[in-house]
């Protein structure tokens, strides 16, 4: 079994002894059989590394499993000629009357290591994190934007499961559970998939995160790529000072809510059920502060709650409602038509955002009074910049009239 197998195959004994090899592993490494037959597996390997080997046999025999083919750039043979190389290797305990032996199956990983180094260039080329996560889940490469990032140095996070890299109520419980990645997978490749992450100091962050399948000598592989959202939202600080001088008519309205000493402080009412979608808009507006007073409600029935007569006592009506469309408990067409025929809601402006972009959707909403569409399902410099023109639009104080004696 052991002559017919394709990779280089040996068996050693528990102190480390060759007591059996087949033809691959003598062409791999050089040697006759006769060479090796008796000798320590040590032999096969680089002089700097045979000490630490040694500890490592060791430890394996303390806890003998089964160890899948692998490639770690640290794992290097030697051959006859004293060339080295790259190779891949998996362990299997064999358990005998005569005590417990160790099979070793071993492969040139030269052409692995190459497509290593060349995937590991790759992903520190790309500007956001990057990490390759292997069939068994676990995290095998990360660029210098992951570090950045999350505050691990890589070397903290090779070996874990990726889930390591979210909250604890997002991590996969239970043996049969399918992992973040099987669920990342369903939605397919490519599909960007927005969630909450967490930082090594346990803060957590909303993030965008895609999927894409890999195949490498070493097998099946997925590489993800983590979008910090929190970083591209505070651009939206600068927003004053970027559009003091724009010639966009929403921005240069932004621009004079947020300069102006007189304006009154206007309130915005964001209606939506997803918490990440709530969050992303609500961050957005809530950089300008000094203009906007951020309302929420997660649905329907909420938003229509917070602007009943039992709203609180003095406070005004919000000059604005952001409303998402397909709402679970109250579709956002039925809090539409509520506000339009309640005579102290009517004349609110209310801005459709939605991730929707059906002729459907848009014809009634239409109907209904709404004049304003934001698709939210795109990259958010866009979201951020419709936002922009229409809340300044709707926001900004009237310019003075000009004086018939002027």
């Amino acid at each position: 079994m052991v002559e017919a197998a394709p990779d280089a195959m040996l068996l050693a004994d528990a102190s480390g002894q060759i007591v059996v090899i087949n033809g691959q592993l003598e062409k791999l490494f050089g040697y006759a059989r006769s060479e090796l037959l008796g000798e320590l597996i040590e032999k096969l390997m680089p002089e700097n590394s045979m000490l630490k080997h040694v500890s490592l046999r060791d430890g394996y025999l303390m806890e003998p499993r089964t160890r899948q083919m692998s490639a770690r750039p640290d794992v290097r043979g030697k051959r006859k000629d004293g060339t080295e190389f790259p190779i891949d290797i998996s362990l299997s305990p064999l358990r005998t009357p005569q005590g417990i032996f160790v099979i070793a199956a071993m492969r040139n990983a030269t052409a692995t290591s190459r497509s290593r180094e060349q995937l590991k260039s790759f992903i520190e080329s790309v500007a956001d994190a990057v990490v390759v996560v292997d069939e068994t889940g676990k995290m095998v490469l990360a660029n210098q934007r992951t570090e950045n990032i999350f505050g691990y140095i890589r070397q903290a996070i090779h070996g874990k499961p990726f889930d390591f890299l979210l909250p604890e109520r997002s991590r996969t419980t239970g043996k049969d559970a399918p992992s973040f990645l099987d669920n990342l997978q369903a939605q397919g490749p490519g599909s960007p998939h927005q969630l909450w992450a967490r930082r090594r100091d346990g803060c957590e962050f909303p993030a965008e995160m895609c999927l894409s399948h890999l195949e490498i000598e070493s097998g099946a592989h997925y590489v993800v790529s983590i979008r910090d959202l929190t970083q591209r939202r505070l651009t939206f600080s600068e927003v004053a000072a970027l559009l003091a001088g724009s010639d966009r008519p929403g921005e240069a309205n932004v621009a004079r809510v947020l300069t102006s000493r007189t304006s009154p402080k206007a309130s915005v009412l964001v209606v939506d059920d997803d918490p990440m979608d709530l969050t992303l808009i609500c961050q957005a507006l809530d950089q300008l502060a000094d203009a906007v007073d951020v309302e929420r409600a997660s649905g329907g029935q909420q938003a229509l709650k917070s602007l009943s007569p039992e709203r609180e006592p003095g406070k005004p009506l919000p000059r604005m409602v952001l409303l998402d469309w397909n709402l679970p408990d109250l579709h956002g067409r039925d809090v539409m038509a509520q506000l339009r025929t309640d005579p102290r809601l009517a004349n609110i402006p209310v801005v459709l955002v939605s991730g929707s972009e059906t002729h459907k959707d848009k014809d009634e909403a239409l109907k209904l009074g709404i004049r304003h569409f934001v698709y939210k399902g795109g990259e958010f410099d866009e979201l951020r910049t419709a936002l922009t023109d229409v809340v300044g639009s709707a926001l900004a104080p009237l310019p003075s009239p000009i004086r018939s004696d002027e």
